[in-house]
């Protein structure tokens, strides 16, 4: 190669650098061999010490017939020219710097990349729901453009909510699995959650303005009963009615168990923005609450005991079987606000079924909208749920109706619960899914009641009060759900970076590192490229980056001894990185 023919150092005249031998990586003699041979070197200088970062710098300012001869003239002025020359002639112009150690003269391997691309999504099983959600789900998808998935889980969770303690099912003596779900929509903005989920709760709100009606007549005859008692008698005011509710949207962990135990057949908590549920959490208690313990034992139906200081009194609170049932929408880069904000594995996160599917593209214009007979069917199904009335003890106390599983239901239940832990059992299980994959055992038995209600409830002339048995297709059918919520739980839990401002600019960096092909950066450089990422968030990301093996520190030149700024950090980026496609792996861990 041109480039690499050096004159000798006997020709050159070395008296005004006699002891200046500095020594040359092998990192910074394959960056001089590319810029000799003309190759692009896209910032990989930044990691260069200092005199070959210059030398790089000027090289590449300079026409390419013009650079071996300045090269040749900045090496043979150093009192170790041969050492330098044969270093970078010894270089492949076409080997990536980044495949070079730039920390050192010996080369040392890049340890495991471990941003991973995002894991594909399991599609829905439509044909798991009644023929009339199905349509309300493929319909609403056709009409608003979003996946099925958004208004099927919706529609699960929906239909959880109406069923709440009116129902439970007998597994084995003693052992019930309750309706209560909790569900997230995960996708990126503009992809229809909101309007999926208003689809799926339309009835939901039609139900819950019917409530409120009543209350509100209910709340005037009181205030006539209290004008017209007998006060010269002393006849008390009569009780307050309490007001009936099926849905919640907003409310302190205090009340929300005040709803819960005035409502014993349980509550829907439907939120369009499921992220404001996780960030208002402890909002008031200065993030030194319980509220996230509060949702967990909610979930598990577990008996809640509140005391507080009041004003003039001692306040208590009780709930003896809370009953809820959560929905909600999230983009990806929010998912990290589930998990609780010290790294503690409190269990909350595990409790959510995720649905996140792959994104569709944006689609245009559709004069096609959802039909009144898929509206009004799905109304039906979800009316008729509701209609189902709680079971009176003979001590007067409401309690959930019972249903069995048929003799294929428990077959079919006994073998699938085996796979499952034979799943968890085998060699190699990543522990991470412990958590998750032992709560999705206790949403097989929801799931089997909530698809087995469903389905009598799609008969419009099945008595409210009579139970199906939960039958082996109900079973079976309720594991292929809990198969996709594996899979749509990979795709969440195994997002993982930094959240918010700071899991945005982690994707930021590493598009803007693929787009150029970077094999180095420095922080200057990062902020220059991306200026909107403020400076605690770029640190955050670049903590983040370093810590996956996606980048790694390297080092700068010494600062001048006469003052000035000291170097920006610098960063070598692995080969791996480069290698991979999908920038929305810049969160996932």
């Amino acid at each position: 190669m041109d480039s690499t023919v050096f004159e000798t150092s006997e020709q050159s005249d070395r008296a005004s650098f006699e002891g200046e031998s500095p020594a040359i990586r092998p990192y910074d003699a394959s960056v001089i061999q590319r810029v000799l041979c003309g190759q692009n070197v896209n910032g990989e200088t930044a990691a260069m010490m200092e005199p070959w970062k210059g030398l790089a710098d000027r090289l590449v300012s300079l026409p390419l017939a013009s650079r071996g001869e300045v090269c040749n003239e900045f090496v043979l002025k150093l009192g170790n020219a041969d050492e330098i020359a044969d270093s970078i002639a010894d270089q492949n112009p076409n080997v990536h710097p980044s495949l070079i150690e730039a920390g050192g003269e010996s080369g040392e391997a890049w340890p495991p990349l471990r941003l991973k691309e995002t894991p594909k999504a399991a599609p829905f099983p439509i044909d798991v729901l009644p023929p009339a959600v199905a349509r309300l789900a493929t319909e609403g998808a056709e009409s608003i453009g979003c996946p099925v998935d958004f208004i099927a889980c919706s529609a699960l969770a929906v239909a959880s909510g109406a069923i709440g303690r009116s129902a439970s099912l007998l597994l084995k003596s003693d052992y019930f699995a309750s309706a209560s779900l909790y569900v997230a929509i995960v996708g990126p903005p503009g992809d229809g959650k909101s309007p999926a989920l208003g689809l799926a709760s339309e009835p939901i709100r039609e139900i819950g303005e019917k409530l409120h009606a009543e209350h509100k007549e209910a709340t005037e005859q009181w205030k006539e009963a209290c004008e017209n008692r007998d006060r010269k008698s002393g006849e008390p005011k009569p009780d307050r009615p309490i007001p009936r509710r099926i849905d919640v949207d907003d409310a302190t962990m205090e009340r929300l168990i005040g709803m819960l135990g005035e409502n014993p057949r349980g509550l829907l908590l439907a939120k369009d923005e499921l992220t404001a549920l996780f960030e208002g959490m402890n909002q008031y208690k200065g993030g030194r609450g319980s509220d996230r313990r509060g949702y967990c034992t909610i979930w598990s139906g577990q008996l809640i005991n509140r005391d507080r200081i009041g004003q003039d009194a001692p306040e208590y609170t009780r709930c003896g079987h809370p009953s809820l049932s959560i929905v909600g929408g999230m983009t990806p880069d929010l998912l990290g606000t589930i998990a609780d904000a010290q790294g503690r594995a409190d269990g909350l996160q595990d409790r959510f079924l995720f649905a996140y599917p792959e994104p569709r593209p944006v689609p245009g214009w559709s004069d096609q909208g959802v039909s009144q007979a898929a509206k009004d069917g799905w109304a039906g199904i979800v009316e008729r749920l509701w209609l189902r009335p709680m079971e009176a003890s003979s001590e007067g106390e409401n309690r959930p109706r019972v249903i069995r599983l048929s003799a294929d239901g428990q077959t079919a239940w006994r073998d699938l619960i085996e796979a499952h832990a034979a799943e968890m059992n085998a060699d190699g299980f990543p522990y991470a899914l412990r958590g998750p994959w032992a709560k999705l055992r206790e949403y097989a038995g929801r799931l089997t009641l909530v698809l087995s209600l469903m389905r009598h409830s799609a008969d419009p002339s099945a008595h409210p009060e009579s139970l199906p048995t939960a039958t082996g297709r109900d079973v079976e059918d309720a594991w292929r759900l809990v198969a996709y919520f594996k899979s749509h739980a990979k795709r969440a839990l195994d997002y993982g970076g930094p959240i918010g401002p700071a899991g945005t600019a982690v994707k930021a960096i590493i598009e803007w590192v693929r787009d150029k092909g970077l094999a180095s950066f420095t922080e200057s450089e990062a902020r220059q490229a991306r200026r909107w990422i403020d400076p605690e968030s770029l640190d955050e990301a670049l903590d983040h980056l370093t810590k996956k093996n996606a980048i790694r520190p390297q080092e700068t030149a010494p600062r001048p001894t006469k003052g000035g700024r000291p170097p920006s950090p610098a960063y070598q980026v692995n080969p791996a990185l480069l290698a991979t496609g999908n920038p929305e792996s810049a969160g996932n861990a």
